[in-house]
């Protein structure tokens, strides 16, 4: 039983100038997509959110918006997490997983036309 995370951005807002910083990050929210090896079908997302103080800008540390990775992006709003913390996050998405994972298998037989 393996686990697996996928990182996905999906949203980063800016400050258009900040001390006269241009498009410092203000705001990251992004997740992981989880899954696990013996539920190949299935998924489990856990959501992370980091607001940027306006004190962090310094001409050493800034990194211009273009020039951010999602690698970077990850290892800023992960940084805290201990590996007991990761542990926990995927063992509490398993169930999520797994009923993901049975869903994906099922038929669908009615959609309600107003979705």
């Amino acid at each position: 039983m393996a686990f697996s995370t996928e990182f996905i951005v999906d949203q980063v807002k800016v400050h258009p100038d900040l001390h006269g910083f241009q498009n410092a990050i203000a705001l990251i929210r992004a997740r992981w997509k989880i899954t696990n090896s013996d539920h190949p079908d299935g998924f489990a997302y856990h959501m992370f959110e980091k607001a940027f103080n306006e004190d962090v800008y310094t001409l050493e540390t800034f990194v211009a918006v273009d020039d951010v990775t999602d690698a970077m992006m990850e290892s800023w709003l992960t940084s805290a997490l201990t590996a007991d913390t990761v542990l926990r996050i995927k063992m509490n998405a398993l169930p999520r997983i797994e009923f993901t994972h049975e869903e994906a298998r099922l038929t669908v037989h009615y959609v309600n036309p107003e979705l």
